[in-house]
């Protein structure tokens, strides 16, 4: 199985970015009466979650308190979509760029995660009752570049590991991936 993921790299690499597109595009496809229900849905179980005596309240003061996070959980919800995006990215980015220098990588994963946050924002522009926001294509090229800095630290992680266990110097092991 590793031999078979090992020689399949790339292609795996690059379907799970397609898929992880295609979840980010069926989320901005919603409209907005879908979209409200989703993100008052998640909002309520994270309140039932983190705010003490949540499920006690009246349903007026529940409604008041998911009112009041929703924007946040919008938002961080956002933020982590493009998080996982960009690590996605950054690991196909890296497969591609394996044999070469690195250096171009990070830029090349954040350059495509930033314009397919763009495009995915004015694609919400003709989607019922959304719009298209400024403030959300800066949270998902945010959380693009927040995921690329945890793909560089994963693979980086993985080396040292490998570097360890095999005894050579992780830098040269960092390419064989």
């Amino acid at each position: 199985m590793l031999r078979f993921i090992k020689r399949n790299a790339l292609p795996i690499a690059l379907l799970l970015v397609l898929l992880w597109a295609a979840v980010i595009f069926a989320f901005s496809a919603a409209d907005a009466t879908d979209s409200s229900k989703t993100s008052t849905g998640v909002t309520r179980f994270l309140c039932s979650l983190l705010v003490p005596d949540f499920n006690d309240m009246s349903a007026a003061m529940q409604r008041a308190v998911v009112r009041r996070y929703g924007l946040y959980v919008r938002k961080a919800a956002h933020f982590t979509e493009y998080t996982v995006f960009g690590v996605l990215l950054y690991a196909a980015v890296y497969i591609i760029e394996k044999r070469r220098s690195l250096r171009y990588a990070p830029a090349l994963a954040w350059l495509v995660g930033t314009v397919y946050a763009v495009s995915d924002e004015c694609h919400q522009y003709f989607v019922p009752g959304r719009s298209m926001q400024l403030r959300d294509m800066l949270i998902d090229s945010f959380g693009t570049l927040i995921g690329i800095a945890l793909g560089m630290l994963i693979f980086a992680a993985y080396a040292a590991h490998r570097a360890t266990r095999l005894g050579s110097s992780p830098k040269s092991r960092h390419k064989a991936i």
